[in-house]
């Protein structure tokens, strides 16, 4: 009696997991919500989180290549940029021409006070990822009076850097390497998912399939919120 009831559970057991696939299958095709899946990645010197509609689970690795992609190429060309000697034509991708337009805006909106050529000066402090050092005087005014963004010029075709100086995009490139993917992902057909990268967020589609993305803020009279 005892074995007949213990195969009468396992088929029933069987049977349910048979009906869950069926159904699975059927709501993945009609196109109702199933469920969210969630990608945890390291990129961009911190931790993305992808947050993601189940049924665009073949298209997730996709989307994380091409932020990688993406990341190594700007990365590549503000290499490129900084090592380059003075007075030299240099050709960069439409990103990272992309994140210098957008660079200058803001650096002439802030008075200079936004300048992705002050990593010329931090870096001698061991920024940002080396160990902590106090650089001497003189070089420490050397790679001042080679800071700023007036230092390096688009003419629509090249780069020309007039001196010694260098260029990270770090600030902006997050953002933008956020809103690129998400437009990817986008193209691909992924339509509910959220995207952040370190506070660098973009969300899309539907939560849970059924509501919109509500984006609050922690303390609306704090004048620093």
């Amino acid at each position: 009696m005892k074995k007949k009831v213990i195969f009468i559970l396992l088929v029933m057991l069987f049977c349910a997991c048979l009906l869950y696939m069926q159904i699975n299958k059927q709501a993945k095709n009609s196109g109702i919500y199933t469920g969210i899946s969630e990608k945890i990645f390291f990129a961009m010197g911190t931790v993305v989180n992808i947050i993601y509609d189940s049924r665009d689970e073949d298209k997730i690795l996709e989307a994380v290549l091409f932020m990688d992609n993406l990341s190594r190429q700007i990365k590549a060309d503000e290499a490129k940029l900084s090592l380059s000697e003075n007075n030299i034509p240099i050709i960069l991708s439409i990103e990272s021409v992309n994140l210098y337009r957008h660079a200058r805006e803001m650096y002439k909106l802030s008075q200079g006070r936004y300048d992705p050529t002050v990593i010329t000066v931090s870096k001698l402090y061991g920024f940002p990822d080396k160990e902590w050092m106090l650089p001497d005087n003189a070089a420490l005014e050397k790679a001042k009076a080679n800071t700023g963004l007036g230092n390096i010029f688009y003419n629509e075709k090249y780069f020309i850097k007039k001196k010694d100086t260098e260029i990270d995009f770090s600030a902006g490139s997050k953002g933008y390497i956020v809103d690129k993917t998400a437009q990817y992902m986008k193209k691909m057909g992924m339509k509910n998912f959220i995207v952040n990268a370190g506070g660098d967020m973009y969300a899309d589609g539907l939560k849970y399939g059924t509501n919109s993305f509500k984006v609050y803020i922690e303390k609306p009279g704090d004048k620093q919120s």
